[in-house]
């Protein structure tokens, strides 16, 4: 981004950004790409469970036809000890890079920011 000194407003370079979802993780705050989401829910009721699996893997749902597995990453990642899930826990699901979608647990679904890509780590 620059800055016009004539009128002292920022310029937003819109080659360099990008739209993100952000969502909270305990105490942290991250970010997916919106294309890469395709859709956000309610935690659902009706999981399959799997046996024999880490903690972490809650199950099975059917989205729309298509089997997605379900994934408590603040379980995974060790954000709270022990994890709630109310009204405002959600699931986004992802689109993964070899084209599969997954479910991820979340605390809280925040917003979507614009963001420049150039400054990601």
């Amino acid at each position: 981004m620059e800055t016009n000194e004539k009128e002292n407003v920022e310029v937003i370079d819109y080659a360099n950004t990008s739209e993100f979802m952000t969502f909270e993780l305990g105490a942290m705050k991250y970010a997916i790409e919106l294309p890469k989401i395709r859709e956000i829910l309610t935690y659902p009721e009706n999981i399959t469970i799997l046996p024999n699996t880490s903690s972490w893997v809650k199950g099975l749902i059917n989205l729309r036809g298509e089997v997605v597995p379900i994934l408590d990453v603040r379980i995974k990642f060790n954000t709270n000890e022990n994890p709630v899930y109310d009204e405002n826990t959600s699931v986004i699901a992802v689109i993964t890079e070899d084209s599969r979608m997954i479910g991820i647990v979340v605390d809280l679904v925040d917003d979507v920011q614009r963001l420049d890509t150039s400054t990601l780590a």
